[in-house]
Protein backbone atom coordinates (compact mmCIF):
# COMPACT_ATOMS: atom_id res chain seq x y z
CA UNK A 1 0.00 0.00 0.00
CA UNK A 2 1.49 3.74 -0.29
CA UNK A 3 1.66 5.61 2.28
CA UNK A 4 -0.45 8.57 2.31
CA UNK A 5 1.09 11.86 3.52
CA UNK A 6 -0.82 14.29 5.94
CA UNK A 7 -0.09 16.73 8.60
CA UNK A 8 0.32 16.27 11.76
CA UNK A 9 2.13 12.21 12.77
CA UNK A 10 2.44 12.32 8.71
CA UNK A 11 0.16 8.79 8.50
CA UNK A 12 -3.49 9.29 7.05
CA UNK A 13 -5.75 8.14 10.24
CA UNK A 14 -7.97 5.00 9.84
CA UNK A 15 -11.19 6.22 10.84
CA UNK A 16 -12.47 2.30 10.91
CA UNK A 17 -10.35 2.29 13.71
CA UNK A 18 -11.65 5.38 16.05
CA UNK A 19 -13.69 4.99 19.24
CA UNK A 20 -16.39 7.35 19.95
CA UNK A 21 -18.22 6.81 23.53
CA UNK A 22 -22.32 6.83 22.32
CA UNK A 23 -23.16 7.41 25.89
CA UNK A 24 -21.65 10.89 25.47
CA UNK A 25 -23.17 13.86 24.38
CA UNK A 26 -22.99 15.32 21.11
CA UNK A 27 -20.50 17.70 21.35
CA UNK A 28 -18.08 15.13 23.10
CA UNK A 29 -18.34 12.69 20.27
CA UNK A 30 -17.81 15.81 17.72
CA UNK A 31 -14.49 16.74 19.68
CA UNK A 32 -13.13 13.15 20.44
CA UNK A 33 -13.71 12.35 16.73
CA UNK A 34 -12.55 15.63 15.50
CA UNK A 35 -9.52 14.62 18.00
CA UNK A 36 -8.40 11.40 16.82
CA UNK A 37 -8.99 12.15 12.87
CA UNK A 38 -6.90 15.10 13.08
CA UNK A 39 -7.95 16.29 9.03
CA UNK A 40 -11.56 15.62 9.07
CA UNK A 41 -10.59 16.29 5.10
CA UNK A 42 -8.50 14.01 5.17
CA UNK A 43 -7.83 10.32 6.10
CA UNK A 44 -8.41 6.80 5.22
CA UNK A 45 -11.01 4.15 5.66
CA UNK A 46 -9.04 0.82 5.49
CA UNK A 47 -6.68 0.74 2.78
CA UNK A 48 -8.57 3.54 1.15
CA UNK A 49 -7.29 6.83 1.75
CA UNK A 50 -10.46 9.82 1.55
CA UNK A 51 -9.73 13.72 0.20
CA UNK A 52 -13.13 15.56 1.00
CA UNK A 53 -13.66 18.13 -2.18
CA UNK A 54 -16.15 20.14 -3.04
CA UNK A 55 -17.77 22.47 -5.78
CA UNK A 56 -18.28 25.46 -5.43
CA UNK A 57 -22.38 24.91 -5.11
CA UNK A 58 -21.66 23.11 -1.84
CA UNK A 59 -20.35 24.70 1.75
CA UNK A 60 -17.27 22.16 2.13
CA UNK A 61 -17.78 22.74 6.00
CA UNK A 62 -21.66 21.57 5.75
CA UNK A 63 -20.17 18.83 4.09
CA UNK A 64 -17.64 18.05 6.31
CA UNK A 65 -20.05 18.18 9.17
CA UNK A 66 -23.13 16.10 7.87
CA UNK A 67 -20.19 13.40 7.15
CA UNK A 68 -18.75 13.36 10.62
CA UNK A 69 -21.94 13.54 12.28
CA UNK A 70 -22.97 10.30 10.01
CA UNK A 71 -20.22 8.89 11.36
CA UNK A 72 -20.47 9.96 14.83
CA UNK A 73 -23.86 8.69 14.96
CA UNK A 74 -22.94 5.37 13.40
CA UNK A 75 -20.79 4.89 16.64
Amino acid sequence: MKENKTNGNGVLVDISGIYVDSTNDYNARLVNYLGSVGNPYHFRVGDTGVKITHSNEYCLNQKVDSIVAKQILAT
